[in-house]
């Protein structure tokens, strides 16, 4: 029997990430400065905008957080276990609203016990450009997930031997 094949992916620091993400803060904070009137806002706007900016670029662009992902691995059944730098390693599932491109590649995992999805943003120049592509190909045709024991671990799937609820 054929074992599932794993992809594992250790995302680095990513120069041309982090340059994205502060044109986008700044374009952010170019709209609070330009469309509000309320002069009392902007301020603390803007320090919610520039806390954000250093936040994002501790997680994703550089990986120094402490919940920043330094490894995962993606399984072709859905499941996903995710290693943080300072934090124990989590496992989940991918989820379908990841996202795949030529530069960028946004993986959306959710987790037991956390009401909301973690993302992990890759850009193409973290990592070397074939494990890059490799990550692309992974993501974009790897066949459809099926009832696994590691599905059923993370409550993906219901077990079909269960009884009914009642």
């Amino acid at each position: 029997m054929l074992q599932p094949a794993t992809l594992t992916v250790r995302p680095g620091a990513s120069r041309g990430l982090a340059s994205l993400l502060i044109a986008g803060h700044l374009s952010a904070l170019a709209v609070v400065w330009l469309t509000l009137f309320k002069w009392w806002l902007l301020w603390p706007l803007s320090m919610v905008i520039a806390v954000s900016l250093v936040d994002v670029l501790k997680v994703h662009a550089f990986r120094t957080a402490r919940r920043a992902a330094v490894r995962v691995d993606l399984e072709t059944d859905g499941a996903v276990s995710v290693h943080f730098r300072n934090l124990p390693a989590a496992t989940g599932r991918l989820l379908g609203s990841s996202f795949a491109s030529s530069q960028l590649a946004i993986l959306r995992i959710a987790l037991p016990g956390r009401y909301f999805a973690v993302s992990i943003v890759i850009g193409a120049g973290s990592m070397p450009r074939q494990d890059f592509r490799r990550l692309l190909v992974w993501l974009r045709w790897r066949p459809p997930p099926s009832p696994s024991a590691a599905a059923l671990r993370v409550g993906a799937v219901p077990r079909g031997d269960d009884p009914p609820p009642g």
